[in-house]
């Protein structure tokens, strides 16, 4: 998972574009860059006589009491908190670098694993929605160049949490087709989904070729704002509308596999095979009931439940029919096995499938 730090690099653009436009200098103080040893340093570096391979840094300031801010970090965080960053530059500045993207997409193009997820991140006191996605194309644009070499595609996911720049189907959306790239998808998570509003009818006009991932998670009966990672719940338990989700996916087309992602704490403690036996056959039983539209008109709008103070549903809820739904067989067709979840032993994958196209 690839995520941009919104608290530097935002700020680091907008500074950018201002600068080019008043035509002046802007000049950032890492002044380590120039002190004489480290340049000397850099000029064996760059000339081959030495690489670098770990860096050992120690920090000395003598007696420590004066200036006040040196030891009191009531007042900004001390020493080390303020000198930090410029030992890190140097870092940087000697040792090149550290490129995370670079490092999944090779891994990810090793081991044939199609998508990589980008997550964005939180979103600094007042960014616009405009900022956000001129910042948000941009570096989609820039890792797509990365990915591209590796033959890997970018899925980028949306998060239902306030503090995240980028809560709704419809606002990811907009960023992926402006972003144009053909190895650059989206995300689709019923919990972010429910968490952060995304209305129904924001399924509308999506292509299904962006949607490279999709997740089929429940939640808790628990007021949206207040909704973590460990509320997720088994699909069919909680109160996510996913029936409908699922036909309004159906209805675009989309036929690609739907993988269990469960960050609930409790499920961490059960036996891995009845983990996966569970997502699975809760999956296919909420897939199976669901009734395919493949033509005509849009399925009609459901209105989405809101929370309640009833206690949360922990506990699986009552059977439903059968599914006529086939299945997708992960040992038959590796190449999907990567985008469950819980991994390959779960078996957790099923079809989300037009009814032309699988027969049912």
């Amino acid at each position: 998972m690839v995520r941009t730090d919104w608290k530097t690099r935002l700020p680091a653009s907008i500074i950018l574009d201002k600068a080019r436009q008043s035509g002046r200098v802007y000049q950032v103080g890492l002044n380590r860059r120039f002190a004489p040893v480290y340049k000397y340093a850099k000029e064996l570096i760059t000339a081959g006589d030495i690489t670098p391979y770990l860096a050992h840094i120690k920090m000395n300031r003598g007696e420590l009491k004066n200036p006040p801010w040196v030891s009191d970090t009531s007042i900004t965080g001390g020493f080390l908190y303020e000198s930090t960053f410029h030992l890190l530059d140097m870092c940087r500045f000697l040792m090149g670098e550290v490129d995370t993207c670079h490092d999944y997409c090779r891994i990810a193009g090793a081991i044939g694993c199609p998508n990589i997820v980008v997550v964005p991140s939180p979103r600094p006191a007042g960014i616009s929605d405009e900022d956000v996605a001129h910042e948000s194309v941009r570096v989609l644009e820039e890792l797509s160049e990365i990915a591209d070499r590796y033959g890997v595609r970018l899925a980028f996911e949306f998060l239902g949490f306030d503090w995240c720049s980028v809560t709704t189907l419809r606002q990811c959306n907009e960023i992926v087709e402006a972003a144009a790239r053909d190895n650059v998808g989206m995300v689709l998570d019923t919990f972010h989904f429910f968490a952060g509003w995304s209305g129904l009818d924001s399924t509308d006009g999506i292509d299904p070729q962006k949607l490279f991932i999709f997740h089929i998670n429940d939640a808790e009966d628990t007021p949206r704002k207040q909704l973590q990672d460990a509320n997720r719940l088994f699909p069919v338990v909680g109160v996510i509308p996913l029936k409908e989700i699922i036909r309004r996916l159906r209805h675009i087309g989309y036929d690609g596999v739907a993988s269990v992602e469960l960050f609930r704490p409790e499920y961490w403690e059960w036996v891995p095979l009845k983990l996966a036996q569970t997502a699975r056959g809760k999956t296919l039983k909420v897939i199976g009931t669901t009734s395919r539209t493949t033509s005509g008109s849009p399925p009609p709008s459901a209105s989405v439940p809101r929370s309640s103070s009833r206690r949360p549903r922990t506990q699986p809820g009552s059977s439903i029919a059968s599914s006529d739904l086939k299945t997708h067989n992960t040992d038959s067709d590796p190449t999907h096995v990567n985008q469950v979840q819980v991994r390959d032993f779960t078996r957790a994958c099923a079809w989300v499938s037009p009814a032309s196209q699988r027969g049912g």
